[in-house]
Order: C-alpha cells, then sequence, then structure tokens
C-alpha cells in the first residue's frame, strides 16, 4: 500500500506550481524586472548546461521547466540553481 494516500502533487511540482503563480502575481501586478535585468539574467542562463533549445519554444531550463525568455521578465522569479 503506498504510503501517501492523499492527492497532493509530489514536492518538486508543488515548487514549480508555487514559482508558476508567484510569475503570474508578478505579471498582473506589473512587477516586471527592467530590460537591463533581463539581459544580466539571460547572459548568466546562456552559459548554464541547465539551458536547452526547444524548436518554436526557444531557450528553456532543464532544471524548472521555464521558458528562459518569459522567466526572466518577472521581477521575484528566480533560478533554480540560484544562479540568479
Amino acid at each position: 500500500m503506498p504510503q501517501d494516500q492523499t492527492n497532493s502533487p509530489p514536492i518538486e511540482q508543488q515548487g514549480k506550481f508555487s514559482s508558476l503563480l508567484g510569475a503570474a502575481r508578478d505579471v498582473l501586478n506589473g512587477n516586471l524586472a527592467t530590460e537591463q535585468k533581463q539581459a544580466q539574467r539571460l547572459s548568466i542562463c546562456a552559459q548554464c548546461p541547465s539551458r536547452v533549445t526547444v524548436p518554436i519554444i526557444g531557450d528553456k531550463c532543464n532544471d524548472c521547466g521555464c521558458v528562459l525568455q518569459l522567466k526572466v521578465k518577472t521581477l521575484n522569479s528566480f533560478c533554480p540553481k540560484r544562479l540568479w
């Protein structure tokens, strides 16, 4: 019998959901990173081995699953490796 009988998603998915909610909240409240900060974040991501390029989508983080062009725009988003 499984230990966890609840319908809760695994902890790593809960973190992604929380991050997604935070990003949505930032967009709705207009809390966007400056263009300088966005460029700085993308520069860091460009050197990361977790960055992959996906057709049509563009660059994506393999650790968190986020599309980088969108993630770097929200003020309170963060790198899962804590690089920014």
